[in-house]
């Protein structure tokens, strides 16, 4: 009986540790689409970091609607061709949040990198504007 209850207690302390040890989920940067971010010409800074030139990287991002209307993507302007934005061009719905995904492709750039896109949406004169930032090795 003694060892059916130490074997259950090393089972039970294994299991605890080895969740801590799962790697995490990274869900991405939220960028809040609001009648602020769009009305004071603000921007949101997704930030690449470290790269070497050659290298092409993907963070994933969450456009959430905070407006009290669906939100439709109509086009997305870049200043580069190094930035692909992929997102689904439906509608976003009040309170909801988009799964999208920011490529940097990082060949041909050296030294820090700062580009700009404006994603249009339809019924505003404002785009919501993304900077995104990388220092290319």
């Amino acid at each position: 009986m003694l060892r059916l209850l130490v074997a259950w207690f090393v089972g039970w302390a294994l299991m605890a540790c080895g969740s801590s040890t799962q790697p995490q989920t990274q869900i991405g940067q939220i960028i809040a689409i609001s009648s602020q971010t769009l009305t004071a010409n603000s921007s949101d800074t997704i930030r690449f970091g470290h790269m070497h030139e050659g290298e092409t990287a993907v963070l994933p991002l969450l456009l959430r609607n905070d407006l009290t209307h669906p939100v439709v993507i109509t086009s997305v302007e870049r200043t580069c061709g190094c930035t692909i934005l992929e997102i689904d061009n439906q509608p976003i719905m009040p309170g909801e949040t988009r799964s999208a995904s920011l490529t940097f492709d990082a060949r041909g750039t050296w030294g820090w990198q700062l580009k700009l896109l404006k994603i249009h949406l339809a019924g505003s004169n404002t785009p919501l504007r993304m900077i995104v930032e990388a220092e290319v090795e």
